[in-house]
């Protein structure tokens, strides 16, 4: 009984090490596109399209070696408020994996990158989308 379970364990092993190594080259793969500074251009919640607000700008940077910059800024009269977000991210898959600051709580979300424009999808019941466009 006792090597039946050392085996399924083994086997299991096995079979989770194939799966991670079948999505590690597509991430791999996907990082070059991924890496760079976007700028959000529009959002989509429940399957409504709108613009950024006008006196927002929201840009994220995601840097190679998983270090992530995201800023949120927002013009009220005369004087801009910036908020800033740092942490890591990564991509597993069509996953992008983002965690702030010393949190241990992770956001996950799918991913495409066509040519130039970059779509989050937050995976929740309304799967809201944040478009974002290159920037460099």
């Amino acid at each position: 009984m006792r090597s039946n379970f050392a085996l399924s364990n083994f086997a299991l092993s096995v079979v989770a090490l194939a799966v991670m190594a079948s999505l590690a080259p597509a991430a791999a793969h996907a990082a070059p596109a991924f890496v760079g500074v976007w700028r959000a251009r529009s959002r989509v919640i429940q399957g409504k399209t709108s613009p950024i607000p006008t006196g927002v700008t929201i840009v994220v940077e995601f840097k190679p070696g998983g270090a992530y910059r995201s800023s949120l800024t927002q013009k009220h009269g005369h004087k801009p408020h910036t908020s800033v977000q740092e942490g890591a991210w990564k991509l597993v898959g069509r996953t992008l994996i983002v965690a702030a600051g010393k949190k241990t709580e992770k956001n996950r979300m799918s991913y495409r990158v066509k040519g130039r424009t970059l779509t989050l999808t937050q995976q929740d019941r309304y799967r809201s989308k944040m478009i974002l466009r290159r920037v460099k």
